[in-house]
């Protein structure tokens, strides 16, 4: 659920004036912890190369939404919160007069399941590229280099453990026609 900031931006160092209790239990920090705009870029942004690059992209949004008396576009930054654990969150503010409503969304739970279903994707497109690489897409057997490959490594651990390999070749009759009606 979104956790709003209210900011008093009628001052020299804007203050936050409210924090609601969704806003303490995820990031940790109370008002007291963060009385102004600085202190709380300070400790949710330690990073001053990412805490600028944040600052400066916040600062375009807000003067568009101030231009507006609008709400300005979420956008998504990684803030750290009081106990050093980090959270993926979308900020937007909306100006209202001398105030701006920060509303911060916590997505770091919806970002781990892109994530994963991201590398689960890829995981599925490798294998899907290793079977095209090494196996017929008709009959789905080894291809010849696969087979190769696999032949080289058990000839070379029966050398190295002193024990015998088989290989029994089959030659099926009439396989051309198949190949050729089907396949290649």
């Amino acid at each position: 659920s979104p956790v709003p900031m209210a900011i008093n931006t009628n001052e020299v160092e804007p203050r936050i004036t409210y924090l609601n209790e969704s806003f303490v239990n995820t990031f940790g920090y109370t008002q007291q912890d963060i009385p102004t705009v600085s202190s709380w870029i300070k400790h949710a942004y330690p990073d001053v190369a990412y805490r600028e690059k944040m600052m400066s992209q916040w600062h375009k949004e807000l003067s568009a939404a101030r231009e507006n008396q609008g709400i300005s576009t979420s956008i998504k930054f990684e803030v750290v919160c009081k106990d050093g654990s980090q959270k993926i969150v979308s900020i937007s503010g909306a100006v209202v007069g001398d105030f701006t409503l920060v509303t911060l969304v916590d997505m770091t739970d919806i970002h781990a399941a892109q994530e994963l279903a991201l590398r689960s994707q890829e995981l599925e497109n490798d294998h899907r590229i290793s079977q095209i690489i090494n196996y017929d897409a008709l009959t789905r057997l080894p291809n010849r280099e696969l087979m190769k490959s696999l032949i080289e490594n058990a000839l070379s651990s029966a050398v190295s453990s002193r024990t015998q390999v088989a290989l029994i070749c089959l030659d099926l009759d009439e396989f051309k026609l198949i190949n050729e009606t089907f396949g290649r």
